[in-house]
């Protein structure tokens, strides 16, 4: 067998380099970066004193027994020691399988799978829907577009009130079933149909962004 040597070098011709350590692969990469690492570190700072620092003293206190009577406070003058202890992960016990567990947490953690499930649901399927409409040859396409982007255009916060008002007892929609002879919701103030009225306020403010997006999509 013949092995050809590289004259330079005297080593082997198809001979691996070592891969270096760790130790020296981070010092190379410093090196070669450190510019990019002190521009970052001021936010880095500032993250984690904003919110690692909070949501790390956030996650031990879920740990005792703190409250608003043995936490420590400041009443005029008077500073008043914190007087909680240490309890392990009992309230994680007491959540999840405590006598009041489920109207505590399990009936809003089913209620966030469903609302998360169905709106996400709505949101790509009738946005997919409209987009493959739009992608068409339509006339008035451009019109159609505008029209339907108008919700997402709107500010949120403009859509709820709107909502709120269409949805009082006295509103327009409750006013057009009326009309109708149709049994008319209590839509603000019964449970069903304040969940109802969620996925729906939700769906009409998310369904224009995602018909957006997958329009762009299908036109690349």
């Amino acid at each position: 067998m013949t092995v050809a040597i590289d004259r330079a070098t005297g080593k082997r011709r198809g001979d691996r380099t070592p891969r270096p350590g760790l130790g020296r692969r981070l010092k190379d990469g410093y090196q070669k970066h450190w510019y990019a690492y002190a521009m970052i570190a001021p936010v880095a700072v500032v993250i984690g004193v904003l919110v690692l620092y909070p949501l790390g003293y956030g996650l031990y206190l879920t740990l005792t027994d703190a409250n608003s009577l043995n936490s420590a406070r400041t009443i005029g003058v008077n500073e008043i020691e914190a007087t909680y202890k240490f309890v392990g992960l009992d309230n994680y016990a007491d959540i999840l399988w405590g006598p009041t567990a489920y109207d505590r947490f399990w009936s809003h953690f089913i209620w966030t799978i469903v609302w998360t499930a169905v709106c996400v649901g709505l949101h790509f399927f009738i946005g997919l829907g409209l987009a493959l409409l739009l992608n068409q040859k339509l006339r008035g396409r451009t019109f159609y577009r505008l029209i339907l982007v108008l919700p997402w255009a709107v500010p949120t916060f403009v859509t709820v009130f709107g909502w709120r008002f269409m949805l009082a007892d006295q509103g327009i929609i409750n006013s057009a079933l009326d009309w109708l002879h149709l049994p008319t919701p209590a839509w603000l103030e019964d449970t069903f149909w304040q969940r109802f009225s969620a996925i729906m306020v939700n769906t009409w403010c998310g369904v224009p962004f995602m018909m957006v997006s997958l329009l762009g999509g299908l036109q690349s």
